[in-house]
């Protein structure tokens, strides 16, 4: 039904929860003041890096590569960071953009 969007995401359901990680609930919000923080610096690089790729987009006609990853990445950390948060999973999450596959 949904194989024909690009985007695709797959999250295992937990069966059990570990009683530390349901009381570390509590807590997570603290442990990712450091997420935040690198989360605001790299969204205002992001923006300078968006407004450059539009404009050689506009010169070019295409996408520059490097400015298109880092923009992947960013998604992919705040994905993980967004997930952790609101207790979609109990792993800590780097502090990186790579996917899984790298």
């Amino acid at each position: 039904m949904y194989e024909d969007y690009p985007v695709q995401v797959y999250v295992k359901y937990p069966e059990r929860r570990q009683r530390l990680a349901i009381l570390l609930a509590f807590i997570r919000p603290f442990l990712c003041i450091p997420h935040a923080l690198v989360l605001g610096a790299w969204g205002i690089a992001s923006l300078v890096a968006n407004f450059l790729m539009l404009v050689a987009a506009l010169i070019t006609g295409r996408f520059p590569k490097g400015i298109f990853a880092f923009s992947v990445g960013l998604l992919r950390y705040q994905a993980r960071v967004t997930a952790y948060l609101t207790l979609l999973t109990d792993r800590y999450p780097p502090f990186s953009g790579r996917g899984p596959e790298e």
